[in-house]
């Protein structure tokens, strides 16, 4: 019932157009190193969908408070439960995109990181 509503590109040169009118980003990759494309929905405020266990999402996602991990061997019928339960809850999903929104801002801003690599240089 929501073949309307699910887009899969296969490449857009516009993503943050895609961002700012979705509600949420489903991301399940099997193995990621670090996704840029899950901190692109966190600067546009967007919560996520991401596999638990997969790069370096859990140094800065938490389920159920920025995010919802979904199991990396099975996810789709996780995912779906979520967006079950939480699709319609608009309020859960901004405050869970802010929240990412913060915590992505805060941890790979260059304001951020320029104490770590202003001591990389100075070495």
């Amino acid at each position: 019932k929501m073949k309307d509503r699910i887009f899969l590109e296969p490449f857009a040169p516009n993503t943050i157009d895609y961002f700012e009118a979705c509600d949420m980003l489903i991301h399940l990759s099997y193995s990621e190193a670090s996704s840029h494309v899950v901190k692109e929905a966190a600067m546009c405020k967007k919560t996520v969908i991401v596999c638990k266990g997969v790069g370096d999402f859990e140094d800065y996602l938490q389920h159920g408070v920025n995010a919802f991990f979904v199991d990396k061997e099975y996810p789709v019928n996780e995912a779906v439960n979520l967006l079950a339960a939480d699709y319609r809850d608009k309020i859960l999903l901004e405050s869970m995109g802010e929240k990412l929104h913060d915590m992505v801002i805060n941890k790979f801003s260059m304001d951020a990181v320029v104490k770590d690599y202003e001591q990389i240089l100075n070495r």
